[in-house]
């Protein structure tokens, strides 16, 4: 499979093309949710995910954060919701 980024900028969102080598492929692919994306089809032999800009932006920062420690989910008081909290970094 490959893979690129297309940015409409005019309209502010980001689609991802994923490439399969056939049709099957592709609709298999099409069926997960890739993080970010709020939106998912194929055609042929392509996957393709399409999100807001802004929306995909505030996901991909959130998720660098929490893979970087920056940001710790704790639950509240036997609730399922998670806050995120950040933690300063040291000068």
């Amino acid at each position: 499979m490959r893979t690129l980024q297309v940015h409409d900028l005019p309209r502010n969102r980001v689609l991802l093309v994923q490439v399969y080598p056939d049709i099957p492929d592709a609709q298999r692919g099409s069926e997960r949710m890739v993080e970010g994306y709020s939106a998912r089809t194929w055609i042929d032999n392509l996957a393709l995910f399409e999100a807001n800009a802004d929306d995909y932006q505030r996901v991909m920062t959130a998720a660098l954060a929490r893979n970087l420690g920056m940001v710790r989910a704790e639950s509240t008081g036997g609730s399922r919701t998670r806050r995120a909290r950040a933690h300063a970094l040291p000068r």
